[in-house]
């Protein structure tokens, strides 16, 4: 039967129309290794080609941020703006060179924040004396169009996807908290 047939880590894997050659993904992790304003530097490079080069089907680039106000350390990658694309492109092109696919984890860090300013669904954070401002509607089609820009730059600097942050109570997943969404407009409240 199909569902009681066992993988190995070495055999291929499909997704969608993406053939990943084995099933080792080297998640996203943060490496502190860009400069200070978040660009891509040799030792960022150095550091993923040395997966690739150990046999992983894709990595996972870490959490570059969608936004230039939502920064979690002074050496938070970043991937808002057409200026960043050439420097990311050489590191996928690279990596590709081992067979190995590339995706970038885009992030906006919401009220968790640990640089203000900071954005949130409901003014709720761990931040009690600075949660932030809450998000308008027009905000967070903002933000989402930022989502969507940042994932069209990972498209032209040919990464294969892209993963969105949605965990560790940063933006979207404030969003998807009953904890941090108190919203009763289209963007909270019931499912229904």
């Amino acid at each position: 039967m199909e569902g009681d047939r066992k993988y190995r880590m070495g055999e291929p894997l499909q997704i969608g129309r993406m053939k990943v050659k084995n099933r080792i993904v080297f998640p996203p992790m943060n490496t502190n290794l860009t400069s200070e304003d978040g660009y891509v530097t040799p030792e960022l490079e150095e550091y993923y080609l040395r997966r690739a080069r150990g046999g992983a089907g894709m990595i996972v680039l870490e959490a570059a941020t969608i936004d230039k106000d939502s920064r979690n350390h002074p050496g938070q990658p970043v991937f808002y703006d057409r200026k960043h694309v050439a420097a990311w492109a050489r590191l996928v092109e690279r990596i590709h060179r081992y067979d190995v696919k590339v995706s970038i984890e885009l992030v906006h860090y919401g009220s968790e924040a640990s640089i203000p300013p900071r954005e949130s669904p409901s003014a709720v954070s761990k931040y009690k004396d600075n949660p932030g401002t809450v998000l308008t509607v027009r905000r967070i089609r903002e933000i989402q169009e930022q989502f969507a820009f940042s994932a069209t730059l990972a498209k032209k600097a040919g990464m294969d996807c892209v993963t969105l942050h949605a965990c560790h109570g940063y933006l979207i997943a404030e969003f998807l908290s009953p904890v941090f969404n108190h919203r009763t407009d289209e963007y909270g409240g019931s499912f229904e």
